[in-house]
């Protein structure tokens, strides 16, 4: 007869026990440490804390920049970013880059399209892309 090739044996009782003993001992000293050790700090007063015997300026970090109105700061944020979308303007002090209405650039796009009325093929913008020179 073949021999099964599954674990046969069953985990051994007094192994599990004597694990589970030990640790109910390791926890129990664990327990009575901190309690032992609770009770002497509590008896002895503590010591107040040195100063610290360096001569200079102490190094306190600057407190957190905290909103005093987070609330009323996002409407006056929301009004300005939607003031911009509503109006027109330059971009840059050179003048070079020019920002239109929202609702004005929806409107060119619907009329003349993405690329100003004429779509690009995939063909045709593989072949401008293999003409465009790359930047290092």
């Amino acid at each position: 007869m073949p021999e099964p090739r599954y674990e046969t044996r069953d985990a051994s009782t007094r192994g599990v026990w004597l694990f589970i003993a030990g640790l109910a001992m390791v926890v129990g000293l664990v327990c009575a440490g901190v309690f032992l050790l609770q009770r002497w700090l509590s008896s002895h007063p503590s010591s107040p804390v040195q100063a610290s015997h360096s001569t200079g300026p102490s190094l306190t970090p600057p407190g957190p920049a905290l909103q005093s109105a987070p609330r009323e700061d996002l409407i006056a944020y929301r009004q300005r970013q939607q003031a911009l979308l509503e109006s027109t303007g330059w971009n840059d002090p050179a003048k070079t880059s020019l920002h239109i209405p929202i609702s004005h650039a929806m409107d060119l796009i619907a009329q003349r399209g993405i690329n100003g009325g004429k779509a690009a093929t995939p063909l045709e913008m593989q072949q401008q892309k293999a003409t465009t020179p790359r930047t290092p």
